[in-house]
């Protein structure tokens, strides 16, 4: 008898731990950030308010990821990315059995934010505006990959005034602003033939923010903006639109 219960035991045990292990769940954060060098911009990224986006004060072992990415005149452009693993895996690699180890790790990967968000851009900046702007393709180029993961959070950060100028469309141009203001779903159109949307974005978030400088540059973010709106939306995409870098609404 004494036998028997011994082994009812072992089995409840054994059950107790495997349905532990069967719910832990890694939560994942993936945040990329775009910057536009195309034009000077009065907002630009700050790392702090990005970073509290994570919530590492709610949930220190979380796995997150940091992309920074360049608008420019091209389609292929400089590229930061900084990581962070979850909990459970940095703490495979704590040899000496460290106590504050895991915080030293997100210490770390802040700061690394931190400088990548000052001055990374610095080494790419152009000496004067460039005459061309691949807006378009370098956002739903990012939007791929933020589909293509299984991050928990996916946020797309976008600091540009939108104003495309490639040989497909031109924002510049007498024709590019009469499509704006008549046939903005035949921008959509163009738009999509210089660079695919993924189909599904349920989940992700999109901030678009820019400051205009007067209400012409108003006028002209807001045309653009609003065919972004048009083809994320449908998407399932979560919109914001701000002027601000100081705080993102979760």
């Amino acid at each position: 008898m004494k036998q028997l219960t011994r082994i009812f035991v072992a089995c409840i045990l054994a059950s107790c731990s495997k349905s532990h292990t069967s719910t832990i769940v890694v939560h994942s954060s993936r945040i990329s950030v775009i910057h536009d060098i195309t034009d000077s911009m009065a907002c630009i990224p700050a790392a702090d308010p990005i970073l509290a986006l994570y919530g590492f004060e709610n949930d220190k072992d979380q796995e997150a990821h940091f992309r920074l990415v360049l608008i420019s005149d091209k389609k292929l452009n400089p590229v930061e990315e900084i990581n962070i693993e979850d909990g459970t895996t940095t703490e495979k690699k704590n040899e000496n059995e460290e106590t504050d180890y895991r915080d030293g790790l997100v210490g770390s990967f802040y700061d690394e934010v931190r400088n990548s968000v000052s001055d990374f851009h610095k080494h790419y900046v152009p000496i004067a505006p460039l005459k061309h702007s691949e807006c378009f393709a370098t956002i739903a180029s990012e939007l791929e990959l933020l589909a293509g993961t299984k991050a928990t959070q996916r946020t797309l950060i976008i600091f540009s005034d939108l104003q495309e100028n490639t040989d497909v469309f031109s924002c510049y141009t007498p024709l590019g602003q009469k499509l704006l203001k008549d046939k903005p779903e035949n921008v959509a159109k163009l738009l999509l033939q210089r660079h695919p949307l993924p189909d599904n974005l349920i989940g992700v978030t999109v901030y678009f923010v820019y400051n205009p400088m007067n209400m012409d540059q108003d006028i002209m973010f807001g045309e653009m903006v609003a065919i972004y709106k048009q083809l994320l939306h449908g998407r399932g995409t979560r919109i914001v639109i701000q002027a601000t870098n100081k705080n993102y609404e979760p």
